[in-house]
Order: C-alpha cells, then structure tokens, then sequence
C-alpha cells in the first residue's frame, strides 16, 4: 500500500524545472555576440568531406553474417544522435565480399533513399547498407556534430536532388556538390556547443515526460482492480474492503449525440466530434436555434464524453458550464453518485478497456460500440472518499504530462529557430 505522502513527488519538479531554465539561460546568452559570420567559406561538401556509400553482403552465406563489425540499416537511425551498435553484425569475409566499407569514428550516418534524411554520428568504427550516403567530414576542415546539426539543409537537399521511379534516391556524387557556408573550426566547435546544450535540454524534457507516461500507465494499471479481482494491486493506506463491481448503465445515465450531421455556423453553440475528445475544443459551431430543437440533453461541467465510433473507449471530463452540442460519434456519461475524475480514469484503466474491446463491432467500418453495450460494461466502484484521492491523483499527473509535452514542444522549437539563426 502507498500513503499520499508517496505520491507527493508528482508535484516536486522543481530541481528538474531549475536545471531546464540554467541549461536554457547559458543556452541563450552565449548566442549573444560570438557568432561573426566573418570568413566564412562557401565550399562544396565533397571538398570538406568524403561521401561513402554502403552494400549488403549475401544472406546465403552464413559466414558473412553475426561477426563483430556493425551494420547499420536506415530502420534503426531515429531520435539518436551517437550509434554505438547496431542491430545486426557482419563478419571481415562479409565486408570484403560486398560493397560495404568500414566507417571511422565521427562519421555522420546520412540515407539517402526512402525516408531521405535522417542523421547520427557513429561512436565505433562500423559499416552500412546501400541505403546510405555517408559523410566522413576532413576533421581539419569539418567537425561532425557541426555537419550533423545541418540536417534539415542536408534532408531538404536530399529530397529536392534525388532521383528514381520507383522510390526517390540521392547519390554521393550529388551529395558532394552541396554547397556548403563553412566557418572556422573554432567557430564551428562554439555554435556546436551551443547546440549539443539545446540537445541537452531536449533529451531531459523527453526523459521528464517518459517518466510521467510511465508512471500514468503503471497506476492505470495498478490503483484499479484487474480482471476478476475485488481490490487494487496498489491501495492507499487509508483504506481497505472490496470494490463493488456495477454495470456503467446502472451508476450513469447514458446518452449519444446527434445522427445527422447538422448545418455548421461561424459562431454559436460549439459543436464536439470524436477528433475533439482530446480537448473538448472544437472551431465547429450550429446554431442556437438547432441547438434547442435537437439537443433536449446536452454535456454539463463534470459530464464525462466517451468516443465509441472510429476511435473507441476514450474518454474526458467536460470543464465547461456553457452549451455544448456533439456528434453521434461520442457518447455522454451523466454519473449519478461517482466521482467524474474517477469515473473517467477507471474507463482508462487496462481492465475496463477490454472490456470496452469485447462489445466493440470491430467488422463494422469504421468500427463502433453501441449504446446498450456500453451500459452493459462492467465497473469496480470504490467508497467516494477513495475515488476522489485517486481521481486526484490521476489528474495532478495528466497535469504534469500537459505542462511536460509543452516544455518538450517549446525547447524543440527554440532549437530550430536558433538553428536557423545560426547555421546560415
């Protein structure tokens, strides 16, 4: 069992938040002045660097394959910035038998066909298939991090220059006449610096996140009774006895929008379709006057929305006091007794969300559950005083989540300003 002491580090961010902000001050002032923009060289990348394509040796032969020479595929360059293995291992008889070439240290990974663009820089020395045009930089001409922080100039040159009917390919000798703004190597060394701290910064905001998301699905999974079960794994110390399990139709009156798509105006009543239970903010609107014809019940503040046609079992709590219209595509859940923040993470909750998958028509296109079928799911209900603790709980860390993807947003977006600004 977990007392509410232990979850108090939901809210006890702010050793990570100071560490984002001074990372994110440094950041900022020392874009300020350094950057001269004197002697910089216009040079083709083929003068600063050598272009090396990549090749796969024979599958039927198995001593080519499982050695201790890496060899990367186009599939396994993401979000990384440094490779340091790869997925599969060719042998030094397969390297030699094939049109591979060994890689240096440094070397920016660079593909050059289907999905033309995406970059890392190797750690170990190491090797590639054909769907690379790698960069090995002249180390007294060009540093890696700086040409890897070129992507998006390196992508869209990439896409415009590539050619091929069945999918679009660029060559290394097309790579190697990419202009290129070149400054010193000093230079170069400042803006990379700058721009590995903004990296920094993104990768902590993205760890922020994970960590939220993690711990969101862990008590999803965990603070509601699984299949067959009467209590919770994990349970606050204050409370004890078993969940009463009810069907949704008996602790909610259950209601679904209308059928007909209605005749939309610049303004009046706002109008909610499945694309908006996210946010239960819509630029549709009907008007006042279809509003009252059509909708004899409507969604309340603590009213809960529930997607049942395309995307299904989705739910969220309505916050707003003013008339709202919606689609057939949700449903309404007015709650009798229960808490509505506990209501709408019990849905959530891996248990209740099969069982939403049960009485889903998944042959109908697109698929749907019905409105009696959704009466007839099954619900562990705690006593009210335990529903509003979880209920808080779950929205203090949807909080956080919010707060966490919109740091993520803003740093990403400061990196590719500064990016802009800086790498002419």
């Amino acid at each position: 069992m977990y007392s509410e002491t232990q979850y108090s580090s939901l809210n006890n961010n702010r050793f990570l938040s100071i560490k984002y902000h001074f990372l994110l001050i440094i950041f900022i002032l020392n874009l300020q002045g350094f950057i001269t923009y004197i002697d910089w060289e216009l040079r083709k990348l083929g003068e600063v660097a050598k272009i090396v394509g990549g090749g796969t040796p024979s599958t039927k032969v198995s001593n080519y394959w499982d050695g201790e020479i890496d060899w990367y595929t186009p599939s396994e360059i993401g979000d990384r910035t440094y490779l340091k293995q790869s997925e599969k291992k060719i042998t030094s008889s397969g390297l030699d038998n094939s049109s591979a070439q060994l890689l240096p240290v440094g070397t920016v990974l660079f593909t050059s066909r289907a999905g033309i663009g995406k970059t890392a820089i190797l750690k170990k020395t190491s090797t590639t298939n054909q769907g690379f045009q790698s960069i090995v930089p002249n180390l007294k001409l060009l540093k890696s991090y700086y040409i890897f922080s070129l992507t998006s100039k390196l992508k869209k040159y990439g896409e415009i220059n590539g050619a091929g009917s069945t999918f679009i390919e660029v060559s290394g000798k097309q790579m190697a006449k990419m202009d290129l703004m070149l400054p010193s190597l000093k230079e170069q060394d400042d803006i990379s610096d700058l721009l590995k701290t903004a990296d920094k910064i993104i990768i902590l905001s993205r760890k922020k996140l994970t960590m939220y998301e993690s711990l969101k699905k862990y008590l999803l999974q965990n603070l509601f009774p699984s299949d067959g079960e009467k209590i919770p794994n994990v349970r606050f110390a204050d409370f004890s006895g078993d969940w009463e399990q009810h069907k949704l139709g008996k602790i909610t009156n259950i209601f679904d929008g209308t059928h007909q798509t209605p005749s939309y105006t610049k303004e009046g009543v706002m109008f909610l379709s499945v694309e908006d239970i996210r946010t239960l903010h819509s630029k549709k609107f009907i008007s006042e006057m279809d509003f009252k014809k059509d909708f004899k019940i409507s969604p309340k503040a603590s009213d809960i929305l529930m997607t049942r046609i395309g995307d299904v079992g989705t739910t969220n709590v309505v916050n707003y006091n003013g008339n709202i219209a919606y689609y057939v595509s949700l449903a309404l859940l007015q709650k009798k007794d229960t808490d509505s923040l506990f209501l709408n993470y019990c849905i959530s909750s891996p248990a209740v969300q099969r069982e939403i998958w049960k009485r889903t028509l998944q042959v109908a296109f697109p698929r749907k559950i019905n409105k009696n079928e959704i009466k007839k799911i099954p619900i562990n209900i705690s006593k009210k005083e335990e529903q509003i603790k979880i209920g808080k709980i779950f929205s203090k860390i949807d909080f956080c989540l919010y707060t966490a993807k919109k740091q993520l947003s803003l740093y990403k977006n400061m990196k590719k300003y500064y990016t802009q600004k800086l790498l002419v």
